[in-house]
């Protein structure tokens, strides 16, 4: 059975002009990433949340998914 559940669509613009981190909203929110990513663009197409600041969310995404990739290598030690 599919429940629909309401997110405060000032509250959320809120707490990402606010900076809070992808796993942040997501938690807080109960959203998978898919469902994440349908809300932003929900956001965007309502005019809460521009494209330029969507944009920028999804690099910064990147950016630290490639932080944490690289902080993870300098844990890994490859041996001969």
């Amino acid at each position: 059975m599919d429940t629909k559940r309401t997110i405060k669509a000032k509250e959320l613009v809120r707490d990402i002009k606010s900076g809070k981190t992808d796993f942040e909203l997501t938690t807080k929110y109960g959203l998978t990433a898919q469902e994440f990513d349908t809300v932003l663009g929900y956001l965007m197409n309502a005019g809460l949340i521009t494209k330029g600041q969507l944009e920028e969310r999804q690099q910064l995404s990147e950016s630290q998914i490639i932080r944490a990739f690289v902080e993870s290598c300098e844990d890994i030690q490859v041996v001969d």
